[in-house]
């Protein structure tokens, strides 16, 4: 039974492999492999829901292993269902009591879920199993950081750094980069960065030519794309209450988000990846050439998207764990969607773009301080000139298709978010046709709302605050050597020179 499953997934049925593998679990309810394959396939397949039903069976069934407790907690973790990725955890720790790795684990999903007691309490536990874990360390620091207790979390680096050398200090360097930069020691901060950054240095370099490689690859597309072009692709009907915000990372893109999403008529998205993973990069990015994703994109015909637009709506009602309705406005929000406008907006030609925008020097820096996977568009932050050159290479999308575009639009200060917040939401519901409401502004819903899977998770649900405008000040020296290339985004976004 189970072989037949497998076949026909590998021959290309997917619902009936599915439904093969369900009949085959039914069967035999404890085989735990058959429910494991059958979950990953889902979830790869963005049936998000079903999937996690087999997660959760998983908790009620005698498992003598670990290991499927810890597969199912990683993939909830990168759908932000923090919750039940640490059920998993807890019963994975309790298989695995002696393993200071999944108790580090575990103390990670408890931060993201904002639980910092039990956060400290897990990772003390694996610092008791193993006191040099670093992975352990960094996170302990990362508690303390974020409690505001800097000198322990500085300490607590500086000694495991100076006395248990491994290939997980460049982690520890981001984070005591960020410690420095927080007590004032902006060169010594500096100076960690890029020492962690020489660290990555031989993992970095396969990915920052794969960059370039996109980069060069989406310039080409959006560079033919002209006001006939985008004319010709508005006569399909309107995709509904959709909603674009683009942006570049560190933009302000999920603070305004998780601002937008308190609003009772909005769903956000949180940067699933589904246009990206499903359309962008099998269409373009796997193009023999640029020439010939233009041509795919141009001769899309009505049926085409019509179920390409259903396709993107059910994968995402089922990642969000919501039913998506037309009395709702859903915001797709992808900061580097940018430079990958052309083919959402073939799929969705009338869908306004709402994009955030901060001054470069500082998303540049932030970007540089941001530790995240490392991928084409992470790769970029190995030294401020490749960060300078990526936000370049992204803005100017921006700049080119902006003066064409048939939709409405709308550039969004961070620095007014946060200076004048009713003002600057009054306006941005007002371009989204939504009734503005006071409590989008409240720090109480925000931490009340779900969780925000990016980077950003801890800086949105604080008070709005002012002391991250104008931080680029801090590393003017450094910076300026890529002014030049920043200096006609800066003109352009109206930014002051000093």
């Amino acid at each position: 039974m189970i072989a037949t499953a497998r076949k026909l997934i590998t021959d290309g049925f997917l619902h009936e492999g599915i439904a093969a593998y369900q009949d085959a679990i039914a069967a035999h309810p404890n085989k735990v492999e058959w429910r494991m394959e059958c979950a990953q396939i889902l979830w790869s397949n963005y049936d998000i829901q079903a999937a996690k039903k087999h997660y959760a069976t998983l908790l009620t069934l005698p498992l003598t292993s670990p290991t499927p407790h810890l597969q199912a907690a990683k993939q909830l973790f990168d759908n932000g269902a923090y919750s039940e990725t640490i059920q998993h955890l807890k019963k994975a720790a309790t298989l695995a009591p002696t393993d200071a790795s999944t108790l580090t684990m575990l103390a990670g999903a408890y931060d993201r879920n904002r639980q910092y007691h039990h956060a400290a309490h897990a990772a003390t536990s694996a610092l008791q199993l193993n006191p040099h874990h670093p992975r352990a360390v960094h996170i302990m620091a990362k508690i303390q950081r974020n409690q505001n207790q800097l000198s322990a979390a500085h300490d607590l680096l500086t000694h495991q750094l100076a006395s248990h050398q491994s290939p997980d200090d460049w982690r520890l360097r981001y984070e005591l980069a960020k410690i420095l930069d927080q007590l004032g020691e902006f060169e010594n901060a500096y100076t960690q960065l890029t020492l962690a950054k020489k660290q990555l240095l031989p993992q970095t370099t396969p990915a920052l030519q794969q960059s370039y490689a996109i980069r060069q690859r989406q310039w080409e597309l959006t560079k033919r794309i002209t006001i006939s072009t985008l004319k010709s692709w508005q006569n399909l009907t309107p995709p509904s209450k959709l909603i674009f915000m683009a942006g570049f990372p560190r933009s302000g893109t999920s603070l305004l988000e998780s601002i937008l999403q308190i609003h009772p008529d909005c769903h956000t998205t949180d940067e699933t990846g589904i246009l990206r993973s499903q359309f962008i990069d099998p269409i373009v990015y796997q193009a023999p050439d640029t020439a010939s994703a233009f041509d795919e994109i141009s001769h899309f015909d009505t049926e085409q998207i019509e179920d390409g637009r259903k396709a993107y709506f059910q994968m995402t009602n089922a990642w969000l764990g919501k039913s998506y309705t037309p009395s709702h406005h859903l915001i797709e929000k992808d900061p580097l969607l940018t430079a990958d406008l052309p083919l959402a907006i073939r799929l969705f030609p009338q869908a306004p773009i709402l994009m955030p925008i901060r001054d470069p020097r500082d998303t540049i820096l932030s970007y540089f301080f941001t530790m995240v996977p490392l991928n084409w568009n992470s790769a970029p932050a190995t030294t401020l000139k490749e960060s300078a050159q990526f936000y370049a290479d992204t803005m100017r999308h921006w700049l080119h298709l902006k003066p064409m575009l048939p939709q409405a639009s709308l550039e969004s200060k961070y620095e007014a978010l946060i200076s004048r917040p009713n003002e600057t939401t009054q306006t941005i519901c007002q371009f989204l046709q939504l009734k503005w409401l006071p409590e989008i502004l409240s720090e109480k819903e925000r931490s009340r709302q779900s969780v925000i899977s990016t980077p950003s998770h801890h800086d949105v649900t604080r008070p709005l605050y002012s002391n991250a405008s104008g931080r680029w000040k801090n590393y003017a020296q450094q910076l300026d050597p890529v002014l030049e290339i920043l200096d006609p985004f800066i003109q352009h976004f109206d930014y002051p020179n000093t």
